[in-house]
């Protein structure tokens, strides 16, 4: 962990996260102290659509929309690149604690 706090974490980032018993690959879209707000299923960041959540999962279970914060130090809101990914946009799945990062993906050109 003491080699992730040498990097600068910010808005499209790719990182490592550690999930529960797998490693996901998601992209920062949220730093501390911005705001996700959400009107009916479609979450904006800082005024800004970003997605839409879905009903329910493949399971059909159904699935509940991030609550309008603000982002708190410590945490970062996600998401992945499928409109199907399970991310910060749904209140089970949530912000991502910056001690659940392993590692941040950098592009080779």
């Amino acid at each position: 962990m003491a080699a992730i706090s040498l990097v600068v974490l910010t808005r499209l980032s790719i990182l490592v996260i550690f999930g529960v018993s797998v490693l996901v690959f998601s992209i920062i879209h949220l730093v501390p102290g911005d705001a996700v707000t959400v009107a009916g299923r479609h979450v904006a960041i800082n005024g800004e659509e970003v997605g839409v959540a879905k009903l329910q999962a493949y399971d059909r279970s159904p699935l509940v929309p991030i609550t309008p914060t603000v982002i708190p130090p410590g945490h970062y809101y996600v998401q992945g690149t499928s409109p199907d990914s399970f991310d910060s946009r749904y209140q089970d799945s949530g912000l991502v604690r910056a001690e659940q990062v392993v590692g941040v993906v950098v592009p080779l050109y």
